[in-house]
């Protein structure tokens, strides 16, 4: 990376360490209205999130319906998608207001990245 002139991180958060900062982060989306429980997972309401597909410029009425849904998954609609999974025998999970699980793979990010952010402004 050095060779290709390309600086070092600031920082290099892991999530097994932001798990509080993520279930407070998922809290604040169902407190906010765009998610809900089901069956121990919390899954987003995309369709109650009205500038959804507004960065890659696509029209959530256009997008394909349950090309990931899974056998057993409990969700309002298709297009939704899980920000916390109820756990499974032999996976890591941790206690959370809606049982012992994991965070979705779509929240880690998000949560991460806006605690560094708060940490520079």
């Amino acid at each position: 990376m050095h060779k290709l002139n390309i600086k070092d991180a600031d920082s290099y958060p892991r999530v097994t360490q932001k798990i509080p900062e993520i279930i407070a982060f998922i809290k604040k989306i169902i407190d906010n209205g765009y998610g809900y429980i089901s069956d121990g997972d919390v899954y987003f309401s995309v369709r109650k999130f009205k500038n959804y597909g507004q960065l890659s410029g696509r029209n959530v009425n256009d997008l394909r319906v349950g090309e990931r849904v899974l056998p057993g998954e409990q969700k309002n609609d298709p297009l939704d998608f899980a920000l916390w999974k109820k756990g499974k025998d032999n996976e890591p999970s941790w206690e959370s207001p809606w049982g012992k699980g994991r965070p979705g793979w779509h929240i880690e990010c998000s949560a991460m990245s806006l605690g560094e952010f708060r940490r520079y402004y």
